[in-house]
Formats: structure tokens, sequence, C-alpha cells
């Protein structure tokens, strides 16, 4: 991981973080359920969230305009998830949601 790979609000660092599709933002599990106003049980350790429906519940790694924020080891940039890497993918997934 990057050294800038870290919340924008709470600086979090090795955690899975999400990155706006609106602005230059990226936002840890926690932060983005407060700005969301969901609870961070929501978000499952593998990065999901179940958002029910009526018939069959949708589960999502997006949440709002936000997506995974899957460092791309050669850019600097960020891969979404549908782009990314096998590897960089489980690279993402094995992060913790919160540091303890």
């Amino acid at each position: 991981m990057n050294n800038n790979y870290a919340c924008s609000c709470c600086h979090a660092k090795a955690v899975k973080l999400w990155r706006s599709i609106l602005e230059a933002k990226l936002l840890c599990a926690k932060c983005l359920a407060e700005e969301n106003k969901f609870a961070l049980s929501e978000i499952s350790p593998k990065g999901t969230r179940t958002i029910p429906f009526v018939k069959h519940p949708l589960t999502v790694r997006t949440v709002g305009s936000y997506i995974p924020a899957i460092p791309n080891k050669f850019s600097g940039y960020y891969n979404s998830y549908a782009e990314a890497p096998e590897d960089l993918k489980h690279d993402w997934t094995r992060l913790p949601l919160e540091n303890k």
C-alpha cells in the first residue's frame, strides 16, 4: 500500500477504503457509514453491503457515490473493483474495515 492510501477524514491507514466518483476523496468504512447515515455493522468484513429489496436482497460493494478504492501498483491511481486484477482485489478484500 502506498503512503497516500489513507482516509481523507480520519486518516486511518491499512484499512479498506472507498473512493468517491465525484471528487478526490477516500473514506474508510467508519467514515463512509457516518457520511451515508448507516451503521458500520452493515458493511461485511469483505467490504460488501446488503441492500434489502422486496423479493431478493442485493449485495453490493458501492455505497452512494463511493466505490472500492483498490490501489494500482503502477500508476498511483485506484482501480474500481470490476477492473482490478485478481491479486489486487484479494489484497483489498483482506484489509480490515477498521483498526482496532
